[in-house]
């Protein structure tokens, strides 16, 4: 299972290299961010998500859900994407230990 998620994962995040200069700006944030707080195979699994989810867009939305990672909060003026990072964040280390852990349910699911 595990490996199928590292697939998953570096097809989606081998997208990387194909997008834009300001969209590069955001995955490399979300690679810093993420790496710093657990480690670069966690890393892949966020910048999967926001791949999917925005293809990196700060303001996306769909319905309710908007911003890089398609949260359901409200909005605020502070919607920066460092904001974002931590919102999300905090949202997977709750409901799934981490980014790998969410991007399986995103797999299953289509959603996290």
């Amino acid at each position: 299972m595990f490996a199928e998620l590292l697939l998953a994962a570096t097809l989606v995040a081998g997208k990387h290299e194909q997008i834009e200069k300001d969209d590069r700006y955001v995955a490399d944030r979300i690679t810093s961010y993420v790496s710093r707080q657990q480690g670069s195979r966690q890393a892949r699994c966020a910048i999967s998500i926001a791949y999917k989810e925005s293809r990196f867009q700060q303001y996306a939305t769909n319905g309710k859900y908007w911003g890089i990672f398609q949260l359901g909060f409200a909005h605020s003026d502070n919607w920066t994407i460092k904001r974002q990072l931590h919102l999300a964040h905090r949202y997977v280390q709750h409901r799934y230990g981490n980014w790998c852990n969410a991007w399986l349910h995103h797999i299953d699911k289509n959603w996290y």
